[in-house]
Formats: structure tokens, C-alpha cells, sequence
């Protein structure tokens, strides 16, 4: 140990290591070596054999050094060892077996060496039995994981990042119920991600990022990780959709998914916890997502990073993410990515610093300079398939070849003046005639001004004709050029003067100031007439999309301020209009802008209506009726949302609360058929305390759950029964009183499925009284008759007896009750005294009466 930093006591070798202090070594109160600590003490070389006579070892610590060679196969001599630290050294070679053998290892560290082979694994029964930490990243392990890790079931952090471990994850690590760090990143894992492991409710950490993993990532990881804060799967192959219940984990901090093959819309589940998140990190990029940005972003209060780059977002950047404190913050400190995405143009001043809208979001004959759209030049055109501006009015051109026959590709413009003569005589363009479009052929001729020469032709023909004949093409133009144009554009012009052609200069570069009146059509079939700035609607203007036509006010691009969408199916939409939250599918393509305010809609009665409102559950199948109707009052995010009034075009009327489309508050439904409920809703159903009047002249006045009769309420029917007590899934359940008007009959006690069923006290009309045991609305089990005689002044004989489907089957007659007789209290089944008088009634000297009942009227 010449170049050790500390060598206090190891150069005599003769001397005890525990009477002398040597550097490192602790022994115990017998003078035994149990620990080795030499950590960052520049030891190089191999460890020596020798080592294993230290059987008492129990702590071994040479981590941060240049220790080299292979691990002693006799380190699995050390019985009692608990502690094995050799992180950061140069030790290669493969790990003997023999170290899972041991049964009192509790931490064993080997990152960052040249370790290869398999991973270090129980060989034995009860090997590594103890073991609570392996860390074995940085090295070159390869292979399968092994299988019997599972058997370590007190394992608290797993480590192999960094290796070349591969095959498919061991479902069966489900059973290391004491695992809260999970590392395999960067390595050849593959196959799908296992449900197994949702089982382990103490995992903190997850990090599977940089293998080859590849299907769905399982729902029940968000039901069943409850402990989770990191999960960390980017970098794989991973497909599907995202499953909302991922950001229900109430202790979830930071997810990244980068780099997967995951599509479809983002969850809406992301705002289901929103006041209960923790997430700060959320990476989503490099994924296909598609559609528009959920408003439920704006919800989670502690992002500090966001990254949704690289997907298949569109539609306008919403208000909320300037507006929110939170993402306004991301943005301010370029923490929100968005690029690589299709944001329709212009984007606002505030959009985050990587935004970029795309071309195919502009008008027709314009183009994207990744904030606004910019018009083609004159004489440059841009359809539906194209990014750039060229000289042909089509991108896509079919021509008819002299010597190949009919060639359909790109369009390409080529001078005319530089065609190759034709067979025949004369140029080729009087030969072979202009290029035939999609619409029909046409020839085009465009004055061009060239040096000193005077107007050349431009002909349009396929590409890989005029690649073959050799043409020069005339350049596509994008939006750069087209703002700093060159001496040829500017010649391209054939300004009459100088001044004139300053001054267009300049106007180009003022694009984004612009503002007339202009007529545009748009990739997706959508045609506007009216005001535009930067390329886009603003102020007032009309619009045709494939869902209908709106006539009203712009900004910049969307829908917002006063306006009229009339839909296709005839559906009349005016009021205030904004895009300021979340978009909401049929509100347009990427047009963005949705009602928020007060609202009309006025609803022609058709089928989509109908399922529209059966799939949101904003009515039942009964409400519906023929569908159709008028909505005024409250809109958010373009959803009935707030105070509002609906009349159905079958005469049903709700006036009340809604959320997102549907009853929820406080509300009064007319039906059609004459019944009236005023009180709570909850998501479309009748919940909390209401009175519902029904058609056949029934009135329930109590409490409601999930649209059904539960907790306390009453029920007067309209035969005269009238029943008060307790309800539960709309049937009598509990303690409750029922009363049949024309009859005097009074029922006290319990009930079980709209029946008599347990204790309970029957008072009939003539006076008889029956306490005493009720199954399925008979008398059944122990109980006492009493009889009375016509005139109710006094008690008749009494029958205590046991009864069977409302017969007695053992009788014994008693005597008279007056006031020298009393009677004992009656009891349950188990012969104890049944103190909840409510049930039996009370002894009196004239008559049996049940707790509050007063004759046969209420």
C-alpha cells in the first residue's frame, strides 16, 4: 500500500491491527476484525485471498478505489458479512456463484466495475435471504434477470441500469411486496411491461428507460402503484394509449414517456386529481398524440417541466397556457416544449420559444414562417398537398410524354424557352401541350423577366419529365424568401420603378401588420370571407367548414367575440364565443374558439342530437323523446355550463345548474307527461334532497342517490298508502312506518326490499295489534296478538304464539290486560329484551297503540 493517501498502522505488518489502530479496521470487544472500511484510499491491485480469514467480517467497504482482477471465489467464507461496498473500482471477471450463498448480506454495491457474466442471485436456500440493496449498475452483467430474485422478499432498491441484461421482465419480482426502487434502464429488455407488477404498493420509483419494451402500459399500474413518485419508461417501444389512471397516483411527482410510439388523444384524466397532484415533471414528447391540448394542464399546480415536442398536437395554442400562472411560468422559463407539432397559424406573441405553426394550417396560396401565413408571391401558387410556393397552380401534374407515355408526378416549372424542339418542328410546348391537372388540363404562361432579356414562358410539367430532359426548375419559395426577397424576386415583380419596388419590399415585411378584406379557401375545405391579420381571420368575418358556417368575430384565427354558427344538421349556436379552456370535440377542425358566455342553441330535433345526449347522459332515454330543442343561459369551453334552461322539442323543460353538458346542482325538470322533480342533481341523475311529483299523481319528498329513493324520505301514493322511513336503491329498506289510509292499517318496524321483514308492530284498522316478527311482508317467528272488541274501550283475549307464513302454529290464550295485569317487555330471537320500543308499542289499560300513531288518519 505504498500510494495509499492513509496508512496509518498497515506498515507494520507484525503489529495487531486492533491494539495499534490500523487505519480502516474496527474489531470487537475480543480483539476480532468485524469491519473493513479502506473507501477512497487509492488501493489498486487485486483484493488477496487472505481476505476470507476475516471470518467475523461483517462489513467490507472498498468502494472509490483502483482495486483491479476478479472477486475471490472464498469471499463466500464470510458468513456473518453484512455490508459489501466496491462501487468505482476496475474489478472485472464473472462473480462466482458462491457469493449468493450467503445469508446475512444485507447491502451488496458493485457500480460502476467490468463485473460481467450473470447477476449475482441466491444459489441456495436462504442465500442473500437478508439482502436489502443491490446495486449493480455500470457493469457488464448480460443475460436474463434471474428468477430466483424473487425469493429476496425483503428487497428495498434493486439497481442494474447500465448493463447488457436482456429477455423479457420476470412477472414474478410481483412478489417483492418490500420494493420501493426499481432501476433497469439502459439495457435489451423487452417484451410488454407486467401487470404482475402493479402489486407492489411500496414502489417508489420505477426507472425502465433505454430498453426495447413494447406494448400498452398497464391500467392497473394506477391502481394498484399507490406509493409511486418516479416512473421513468422513455426511450422504448411502447404503444397505445396512455391510461388515465397513471395521473390518479395520488404521489406521482415525475412521469416520462419520451421517445415511445404512444397515440391518441391526451387523458382527460390529467385534471381527475388535479388539486391533489404532486406531478412536476411531465414528458410526453416524441410520441404521436394526437389532437388538441387538454385544459386539464392548466389544473396540475406544481409542473415545473413540461415536454410535449415531437407529436401530432394541432389546433391554436389555447389561452390557458398563458394565462395560467403555472404555464406562463414553464414558458417564461423554457421549460414548456412544444415543438415538432401541427399548431395552426398565427401563433400569439406569448407562444412558447420552440412553437411553430405549419403550413398546412394556412390558407390556400400561402405559407407558414412558423408564426404566421404568409401570401404567395403573384404568380406563385400553393394547393392542398404543397409546403411551398411554386409557379404551377397544382402540386400534383400528369402530362403526356412524347417518348415514355403519360407521366403523372410533382409539378414542376421550367422555362419554355429552354424545352427541347419537338419532332415535328417548333418547340416542345406547342407539341406537347400544357400539363393536365386534377381538374382538367391546363397550359400556363407566365411573363418572367430575366436579365436583360424580355418575358419568358413558365410551363408546368412532371418532374421527372424535366429531370430527364434535363430542364432547370424554377424554385419553390418559402416564407423566408418570400420576406427578404432577392434581386431575382424583385425582378420577378416587374415593378414599373424603383420607388414602387422599395415600397413593396417593405410592405412584404410588414406582413404581420396587414389587415383587408379577402376571401381564403384552406386545406381542409374551409373557405373565409371577411377581415384578416397575418394571414388569418380577424374581426369580422364568415366561415364555411364541413361542420357549417359561422358568421361573427376573429381573433386572430379564432372564434372569439359575438357570433352565429349555424351547423349542418341545423343546429343554431349564437352568443359569446372564446377559446379560453379545453377543446371539446364538434366544435370545428382547427378553428379553435368555442362558446364561453351566455349561449343560445337552438337544437333541430335528429338523431345525432338524441345520442348525443343519451352518450353524455344529459338525459335519459325517457327525456329524450324526439330530441330537438333550445338551450339559453351559461357556456364554458363550448358545454352547457353554469345556470341554464333547456326546453326539449318533446315538451320536457329543465330549469337549473349544469356541468359540462349536463344536469348537476340544484334543478326543476318538467316531463312531458305531466311529472315535476325540483331539487339536486349530480352528473345527470337526480341526487341529494328533492321532490318528485309523478304523473300518476305519486309525490316523493326526501333524499335521492344515482337517480333512485335513498335515506330518509316519504311516499304518498295515490291509492292512499303513505310510507316514511328509510330508502335504499329506490326500495323500502330499514326502519320505516307505512299507513294505508282506507284501511286505518299502520305498519312500524323494519322493512327488507319494499317488504315487512324483521321486528315490527301492526296496528289494523279494527284495533288488532300484532308485535312480533315479520319475513317477506307475513307475520313470521314469535309474536303477541292482541284482539280488541268493537267498541276499542278495552283489550280482548291475547294469543302469544309462533307463526309461520302469518299463521300461528303454537298458541297459548292469556288473560284480559287491564290495569292489575301487566305484560312482560317482549324479546328477540335471542331471548334478550328487545329495548327499541318504537317497534313493539306500549302497554296500556285499554289498548295496544304503536310510538306516534294517533287512529287511522294522518
Amino acid at each position: 500500500g505504498g500510494g495509499w493517501f492513509i496508512r496509518r498502522g498497515w506498515e507494520d505488518r507484525l503489529s495487531d491491527p486492533c491494539l495499534s489502530s490500523w487505519y480502516g479496521v474496527t474489531c470487537d470487544d475480543h480483539g476480532r476484525v468485524i469491519s473493513l472500511d479502506l473507501t477512497r484510499n487509492n488501493l489498486t491491485g487485486v483484493l488477496p485471498r487472505s481476505l476470507a480469514h476475516l471470518q467475523l467480517l461483517k462489513t467490507l467497504k472498498l468502494s472509490h478505489n483502483a482495486i483491479r482482477g476478479a472477486l475471490p471465489e472464498d469471499i463466500s467464507r464470510l458468513r456473518y458479512l453484512r455490508t459489501l461496498h466496491l462501487a468505482e473500482n476496475l474489478f472485472s471477471s464473472v462473480i462466482a456463484a458462491s457469493l449468493g450463498t450467503l445469508r446475512e448480506l444485507e447491502d451488496m454495491v458493485l457500480t460502476n466495475n467490468y463485473f460481467s457474466g450473470t447477476l449475482p442471485a441466491p444459489t441456495t436456500k436462504g442465500g442473500l435471504a437478508r439482502l436489502r440493496l443491490l446495486d449493480a449498475r455500470g457493469n457488464r452483467f448480460e443475460g436474463a434477470m434471474p428468477p430466483t430474485l424473487r425469493l429476496l422478499l425483503g428487497l428495498e432498491r434493486l439497481d442494474v441500469t447500465a448493463n447488457r441484461l436482456s429477455g423479457a421482465l420476470p412477472p414474478g419480482y410481483g412478489q417483492l411486496l418490500s420494493l420501493k426502487e426499481l432501476h433497469m434502464g439502459s439495457n435489451n429488455f423487452d417484451g410488454p411491461l407486467p401487470e404482475a407488477w402493479s402489486a407492489l404498493g411500496r414502489l417508489k420509483i420505477i426507472d425502465l428507460s433505454g430498453n426495447r419494451l413494447s406494448g400498452k402500459v398497464p391500467e392497473t399500474w394506477g391502481k394498484g402503484l399507490v406509493s409511486l413518485t418516479h416512473l421513468r419508461l422513455d426511450g422504448n417501444r411502447l404503444e397505445g394509449r396512455l391510461p388515465g389512471s397513471l395521473f390518479g397516483l395520488p404521489r406521482l411527482q415525475v412521469l416520462t414517456l419520451h421517445s415511445n410510439e404512444l397515440s391518441g388523444v391526451l387523458p382527460e384524466a390529467l385534471a381527475q386529481q388535479a388539486d391533489k397532484s404532486e406531478l412536476q415533471v411531465l414528458d410526453l414528447g416524441d410520441n404521436t398524440f394526437d389532437g388538441m391540448l387538454p385544459a386539464a394542464l392548466a389544473a396540475l399546480p406544481h409542473l415545473t417541466a413540461l415536454d410535449l415536442s415531437g407529436n401530432l398536437l394541432q389546433g391554436f395554442l389555447p389561452d390557458y397556457l398563458h394565462t395560467n400562472a403555472v404555464l406562463n411560468d414553464l414558458i417564461e422559463r423554457r421549460q414548456l416544449r412544444v415543438s415538432g407539432n401541427d399548431f395552426a397559424c398565427p401563433l400569439p406573441r406569448w407562444a412558447p420559444h420552440d412553437a411553430a405553426c405549419s403550413t398546412r394550417n394556412c390558407p390556400l396560396h400561402h405559407v407558414s414562417d412558423s408564426r404566421v401565413c404568409v401570401p404567395c408571391r403573384p404568380g406563385y401558387f400553393r394547393d392542398a398537398l404543397a409546403v411551398l410556393c411554386g409557379r404551377c397552380p397544382t402540386s400534383q401534374i400528369a402530362a403526356e410524354d412524347a417518348d415514355v407515355g403519360i407521366v403523372t408526378d410533382r409539378a414542376c416549372a421550367v422555362f419554355t424557352e429552354d424545352l427541347p424542339p419537338a419532332r415535328g418542328g417548333g418547340s416542345a410546348a406547342d407539341t406537347r401541350g400544357g400539363g393536365v391537372g386534377r381538374g382538367g388540363g391546363h397550359k400556363m404562361q407566365v411573363a418572367y423577366r430575366r436579365g436583360e432579356g424580355g418575358g419568358v414562358a413558365i410551363k408546368c410539367m412532371p418532374c421527372r419529365q424535366a429531370a430527364r430532359l434535363h430542364l432547370k426548375v424554377v424554385p419553390e419559395e418559402d416564407a423566408v424568401g418570400m420576406r427578404l426577397p432577392d434581386a431575382e424576386d424583385v425582378a420577378t415583380a416587374m415593378w414599373a420603378t424603383m420607388e414602387e419596388e422599395e415600397a413593396a419590399a417593405k410592405q412584404r415585411m410588414r406582413y404581420g401588420d396587414l389587415r383587408w378584406n379577402a376571401s381564403s379557401a384552406y386545406p381542409d375545405g374551409a373557405t373565409y370571407s371577411g377581415e384578416i391579420v397575418d394571414g388569418a381571420p380577424h374581426g369580422r368575418g364568415a366561415l364555411v367548414t364541413r361542420y357549417g358556417l359561422y358568421v361573427g368575430e376573429f381573433v386572430r384565427g379564432k372564434r372569439q367575440g359575438k357570433g352565429v354558427f349555424t351547423s349542418v344538421a341545423g343546429d343554431e349556436l349564437s352568443g359569446d364565443w372564446g377559446d379560453f379552456g379545453a377543446f371539446f370535440p364538434g366544435t370545428g377542425t382547427n378553428w379553435g374558439g368555442v362558446l364561453n358566455g351566455i349561449g343560445v342553441a337552438k337544437y333541430r330535433a335528429n338523431a345525432r342530437v338524441a345520442l348525443r345526449a343519451l352518450a353524455t347522459g344529459a338525459m335519459t332515454r325517457e327525456q329524450v323523446g324526439s330530441a330537438g330543442g333550445t338551450y339559453e343561459g351559461d357556456w364554458k369551453d363550448g358545454e352547457w355550463h353554469g345556470n341554464g334552461a333547456f326546453s326539449a322539442a318533446n315538451g320536457d323543460v329543465y330549469l337549473g345548474e349544469f356541468s359540462r353538458g349536463i344536469f348537476h346542482g340544484r334543478g326543476l325538470l318538467h316531463s312531458h307527461d305531466g311529472a315535476f322533480y325540483k331539487g339536486g342533481w349530480v352528473s345527470g341523475k337526480k341526487h341529494g334532497n328533492g321532490t318528485q311529483y309523478y304523473a300518476n299523481g305519486d309525490l316523493y319528498e326526501g333524499a335521492w342517490a344515482h337517480d333512485l329513493r335513498s335515506g330518509w324520505g316519504a311516499l304518498w301514493s295515490w291509492d292512499g298508502v303513505v310510507f316514511q322511513g328509510y330508502w335504499e336503491m329506490g326500495l323500502k329498506q330499514g326502519w320505516g312506518r307505512e299507513t294505508i289510509e282506507r284501511t286505518g292499517q299502520v305498519f312500524e318496524g323494519q322493512f327488507r326490499a319494499n317488504s315487512k321483514h324483521g321486528h315490527g308492530v301492526l296496528h289494523y284498522g279494527n284495533g288488532d295489534a300484532f308485535h312480533g316478527r315479520f319475513s317477506d311482508g307475513m307475520r313470521h317467528g314469535d309474536g303477541i296478538m292482541h284482539y280488541a272488541d268493537a267498541s276499542f274501550k278495552d283489550v280482548g283475549y291475547t294469543i302469544k304464539a309462533g307463526y309461520m307464513f302469518d299463521e300461528p302454529r303454537v298458541a297459548s290464550r292469556m288473560t284480559r290486560l287491564d290495569a292489575s295485569t301487566s305484560l312482560s317487555t317482549p324479546t328477540q330471537g335471542d331471548q334478550e329484551a328487545d329495548d327499541n320500543l318504537q317497534y313493539w308499542g306500549q302497554s296500556n289499560t285499554n289498548y295496544l297503540v304503536g310510538e306516534g300513531y294517533q287512529g287511522s288518519s294522518r
